[in-house]
């Protein structure tokens, strides 16, 4: 009903109002919060009667044997905004894909603020840390919540739908789902930069590192996780930004393969810039959007298999996305363990882009429909490695260490 729709909204704005308000009085003294202040910081709970007793009694344990993640990966909301507050990370872009300094510069060029204010705003802390809180946070706390339009962040036993240990996600839980991830498709988080070094006479060089995505804890019960951005700024070599609920009613696993299939469309899209759907310029992005627009066309199809492609299609909405993230998720489970669902040329899209780490790849060696595939793979290793190998044999000659 139209009243606790506004009566939802009502609680909500609080919420933020006494969150922002704790989190400055919590930075003015960090080593002696109350515990009853750090379990609404990171869990959401304001009240022992709305969580319940049991309820309540986990949220405490929790805290209490929590321990950061010595990676540097896993966040809660309330870590995280530690950083924003301390400088260590740049805000969030907010939903119109516009970072603080961009979102600033808007209100400068819109006469809402003057020049002489931005500069000031650049440097606040507290500026920052509201900006986060209102973007990231408020739509990211509703997002990965999953039931929209019942959502309010405040804890409460109602919205428990699950053993609720089980469903907290530890640092190690989350680690072992990207561990997973990452020993299937071992490129995900694999990053193209260029490498040059005078000294060694080293003028261009073509090499990777692995640049893993920082994941935020949201303060809810929830039953989804989200990709908020690919990357930091336009700079390509930081980390995504991934949400997820501290408690998630859903299998990790799955949850962490969308968001995963989601950043690998995104990022593509990013490096790709204006080119992302143009085929002349191959890509992940551009040889399957080609691929989903002409599909009733593909000779390359069965009808069965083309009827199969549309549902996919109307089951997301026509979301060319979402369609990939399908696809992506039965790449990841399926054809990963040589049960082979795909189609061929979705195969081999996938395949091209998103290749199988090598144990994978020894153990398809035998699968008929992976040959062309593999000797493909292998063929377009050995032309980007000759380069780098006359690279490493001139450093030797020299008498230098290789990088």
């Amino acid at each position: 009903s139209d009243v606790c729709r506004k009566l939802r909204r009502l609680v909500t704005d609080m919420f933020y109002d006494i969150y922002m308000a704790a989190f400055l009085k919590a930075m003015d003294d960090p080593m002696n919060i109350p515990l009853e202040v750090r379990m609404f910081l990171v869990f959401g709970f304001l009240d022992e009667e709305l969580a319940g007793e049991n309820y309540t009694a986990i949220l405490k344990r929790l805290l209490e044997e929590y321990r950061p993640d010595p990676e540097g990966n896993v966040h809660t909301i309330f870590q995280w905004l530690i950083k924003i507050d301390n400088g260590q990370v740049p805000p969030s872009k907010n939903e119109f894909d516009l970072d603080y300094p961009a979102y600033l510069r808007d209100l400068r060029v819109n006469g809402e603020i003057t020049e002489a204010r931005e500069k000031v705003l650049l440097r606040d802390a507290e500026e920052k840390v509201r900006f986060e809180l209102g973007n990231l946070f408020k739509l990211g706390n509703r997002m990965t919540f999953g039931r929209m339009s019942v959502f309010q962040p405040v804890f409460d036993a109602q919205n428990v739908l699950t053993d609720l240990s089980r469903a907290y996600l530890s640092n190690e839980k989350l680690h072992e789902a990207m561990d997973k991830i990452r020993s299937i498709d071992g490129s995900i988080f694999l990053r193209d930069r260029d490498y040059n070094n005078e000294a060694l006479g080293i003028s261009h060089c073509l090499v990777t590192k692995e640049v893993l995505p920082n994941i935020i804890l949201m303060p809810n019960v929830g039953s989804k996780g989200a990709l908020w951005q690919e990357i930091e700024g336009k700079k390509r070599d930081t980390p995504a930004r991934f949400m997820f609920p501290i408690f998630l009613s859903e299998d990790l696993l799955k949850t962490m393969i969308g968001v995963c299939g989601d950043f690998r469309w995104e990022m593509t899209k990013t490096e790709q810039g204006v080119h992302w759907n143009d085929l002349s310029d191959p890509s992940l992005t551009s040889e399957y959007s080609d691929y989903i627009q002409y599909y009733r066309k593909n000779h390359d199809l069965s009808l069965e298999q083309k009827e199969k492609v549309k549902k996919i299609l109307q089951k997301s909405g026509n979301n060319l996305r979402k369609t990939f993230v399908t696809d992506y998720y039965v790449y990841m489970i399926s054809e990963s363990n040589g049960s082979p669902l795909m189609n061929k040329v979705t195969r081999s899209i996938l395949f091209n882009y998103c290749p199988f780490t090598e144990e994978i790849r020894n153990k398809l060696k035998m699968n008929p429909q992976y040959t062309e595939l593999l000797n493909r793979y292998h063929t377009h290793q050995e032309q980007k490695l000759r380069p780098l190998m006359n690279i490493i044999r001139r450093v030797e000659k020299q008498g230098d260490q290789v990088p």
